[in-house]
Parts: C-alpha cells; sequence; structure tokens
C-alpha cells in the first residue's frame, strides 16, 4: 500500500495520471488499474467490502489476444467465469494445501469453480448462467434460496459466507488464484479522498479500512496475492492528527505509506 500525498484530489489525479502513462506500461504488463474512476472516490459514501466488491465484479481481463472466450454472458464476474473456463486450474503455493482441506472454506469454493467449469463444458455458456448466479450470490455472502442451497450442497458448498472477513477473504482468493492460471499479472486499486473520511460518523469506515489493509497483508504474505493498493489523501498535518485520534492503527499504516515519499525528496 502507498499513500499519495496532495492538497486536492486535481493534484493526486495528475499523479495518478503520470503514474498510468504509456511511458511506463511495459512495466505493468497484464495489470488491471482501477485508480482513476468514480469508484475510487466513492468508496468513501460506501463501504469498503461492497466498494472492492463492485469493482471486482466490473473488472476486464487485461486483453492480450488469448482472453476473449472468456467475456463473462451477464457482463459481471469475468474473472470468475474466466475460472470456470480455464483448463486445469491451477492452484500454486500454501493455498495448493487448503484447497485440499475439506476443514478450509476455500475447499469448498475450490469445489464450486470445479462444477462451474463442468457445467460450462457439458451444457454451454447460456445454460450454466441461473448456477453462475448462485455461485456469486453465494461467494459475496448474499441471501439463497433453498433451491439455489440445495444445489450448491449438491456439489459439495455446505458453508455459508457471512462474514466480512470471510467475503474479503474469497475476493482475495479469487484474484489470486487468477494469477496463478494466467489471467492477470497484478490488481492495482485507489482509495481516493480519505480525508473526506475523516470525522466522528466514519469511525466505522476508518475501521474497515484498516481491517481491509491487514487482510490484503496477510494474503500477500501467506499467497503473493497479486493486489496493491493506493490511497490518496491530503497529508497536511491537520489531517494526520485527525486521524491519529480517530484511528490511530490505521494513521500507523498511512505513515508507512507515505515512506516512499520521503524517500524521494
Amino acid at each position: 500500500m502507498l499513500v499519495v500525498p496532495g492538497d486536492t484530489t486535481h493534484t493526486r489525479m495528475d499523479w495518478y495520471r503520470k503514474y498510468l502513462g504509456d511511458e511506463w506500461a511495459s512495466f505493468r504488463p497484464n495489470t488491471v488499474e482501477d485508480i482513476v474512476s468514480q469508484p475510487s472516490r466513492d468508496w468513501v459514501e460506501q463501504s469498503v467490502l461492497l466498494n472492492f466488491t463492485e469493482r471486482l465484479a466490473a473488472a476486464k481481463i487485461p486483453r492480450d489476444g488469448d482472453h476473449r472466450d472468456f467475456d463473462s454472458p451477464t457482463g459481471t464476474w469475468e474473472f470468475l467465469w474466466a475460472l470456470g473456463q480455464t483448463e486445469g486450474l491451477t492452484v500454486n503455493g500454501p493455498l495448493r494445501e487448503m484447497v485440499d482441506q475439506p476443514h478450509y472454506l476455500f475447499h469448498e469454493v475450490y469445489l464450486v469453480f470445479w462444477s462451474l467449469r463442468f457445467r460450462i463444458k457439458e451444457n454451454g455458456m447460456k445454460a450454466t448462467v441461473p448456477f453462475f448466479n448462485t455461485v456469486v450470490r453465494w461467494l459475496t455472502g448474499e441471501a439463497l434460496s433453498m433451491a439455489e442451497a440445495n444445489e450448491l450442497e449438491s456439489v459439495g458448498a455446505t458453508r455459508r459466507i457471512s462474514t466480512d472477513r470471510e467475503r474479503m477473504d474469497v475476493l482475495f482468493f479469487i484474484l489470486t488464484i487468477a494469477e496463478h492460471n494466467a489471467l492477470l499479472n497484478r490488481y492495482v486499486m485507489c482509495f481516493d479522498g480519505l480525508e473526506r473520511a475523516l470525522t466522528a460518523d466514519s469511525r466505522g469506515l476508518l475501521r474497515e479500512l484498516h481491517t481491509f489493509l491487514l487482510t490484503l497483508d496477510r494474503w500477500v504474505r501467506l499467497a503473493g496475492t497479486p493486489v496493491g493498493v493506493l490511497i490518496g489523501m491530503d497529508t497536511s498535518q491537520r489531517h494526520l492528527s485527525q486521524l491519529r485520534r480517530l484511528h490511530d492503527k490505521l494513521a500507523d499504516e498511512v505513515e508507512a505509506g507515505l515512506a516512499w515519499t520521503r524517500k524521494h525528496r
């Protein structure tokens, strides 16, 4: 996670656009970059988890000529649909052990991916859409009908993804195995305007952002999850002090995320 300082959104936008410039494109192959977008600013009005979920649902696989058949028939959750079409469905490193052991949630997620793959192959894309929609609802923790729950249980998914922590874990799992299967190299997202959340009413949002960053850090350490975060903020002393009063541990993360700016002064 890096913090991008700037006293206005416009100032930070200049930095983002330079970062995304064509001259640096060769250093960012097959990278999904959700940096200059409405969701990168709207997160303050939502929740971090809802914002991240909606952004991943809308994300497109980087096109290099080999991924055109991975277009989702629903227009959303392209990475999930692509995993259902990937031959072999590779899972590497520590995640391999997790998907092989039934007591882990990811064992059931992996079974569902294989069932999705089988249905696409055997029944065709159109006939698989209802099951695909059920899988999305299950993975994102939405309520399921009895018929949907029974269908998932028939393929080995007996648990319910009920907590925010589990939902975050599932989204990071999807991106991690997407990288294992060469669907992307890296996913970079921006949360701009942290200074807009420095109010007593936004303490919950600050706690959620801190939890999100800690969860991502755990995934990076565990599985090399290919996710990077940019946080745009007016880092004046006044705003840093406000953040320190509202959420001391998140303030520590922000200070650490500013280290790169001090090295380049």
